[in-house]
């Protein structure tokens, strides 16, 4: 029987692989977990009937994605031992087999949790503009999970937008996008409220202003001072709130 202490005096002179050759493998569960905290990497030292334990390797995975590569085979290849656990943990999933990866539908399942699960998606779906178009409708962020080049898709881009302006943020306002007049007018016209992340002088620009009041309201938080006090513009408000 193994005792922590024991463990972490002979790890001060020894390596890990050192302390335990020759020895039983490891089965004390909290032990284990403990040892894992301690950021000891001890999975290669556990025994085979607890990397086959769903529930206690869905817990020590949950904390510490990295021990999906020491599961059973049995686990590494349960589907939906994958899905929960990546749920529960998204940055498993870099850890998971390659045919998960590949599988459409269970990407499509986790990123509607956690969007960047795309980033270790297979090259096969994240260079695939459909996949990426389903991706956006499950979850608007997924856009953040692909390629600078895929982000600056403008009509991916805008699909994202549409259902959530903070996209426009987190995709990085450069003066590409947030400066250009012609491609922020069709972002306020499909989500008013992006008027925020919009550069300075275009929130000084009327007619891109009269455009985001048009789909949003609430969108005249973002206009400029100046305009907030224009007369066309109090109109279009004064008629919107008659609606």
């Amino acid at each position: 029987m193994y005792i922590k202490e024991e463990i972490l005096k002979a790890l001060e002179t020894s390596s890990i692989e050192e302390v335990f050759k020759g020895k039983e493998l490891l089965s004390d569960r909290l032990l284990i977990l403990e040892l894992m905290k301690m950021q000891i990497p001890v999975m290669s030292f556990v025994e085979e009937q607890l990397l086959n334990d769903k529930q206690f390797m869905f817990e020590v995975i949950s904390k510490y994605e990295a021990a999906l590569e020491y599961v059973s085979e049995i686990l590494k290849n349960d589907r939906e031992f994958i899905k929960s656990v990546v749920k529960e943990n998204g940055n498993a999933f870099r850890y998971a087999e390659s045919k998960f990866k590949s599988d459409r539908e269970l990407v499509l399942g986790l990123i509607e949790d956690n969007p960047l699960v795309l980033d270790d998606a297979s090259e096969e779906l994240v260079n695939n503009r459909n996949f990426i178009s389903e991706a956006i409708e499950v979850n608007p962020f997924s856009i953040l999970g692909v390629s600078v080049e895929v982000q600056r898709d403008h009509e991916l881009l805008l699909q994202a937008i549409k259902q959530n302006a903070d996209v426009l943020h987190f995709v990085g306002c450069s003066d590409e996008i947030c400066c250009d007049k012609k491609f922020i007018k069709e972002v306020v016209k499909v989500n008013g409220l992006a008027l925020r992340y919009a550069n300075k002088k275009l929130r000084d620009d009327k007619e891109v202003v009269l455009e985001a009041i048009i789909n949003n309201i609430d969108s005249l938080e973002f206009v400029s001072d100046d305009l907030q006090e224009d007369e066309e513009i109090l109109k279009l408000i004064h008629n919107k709130k008659q609606l």
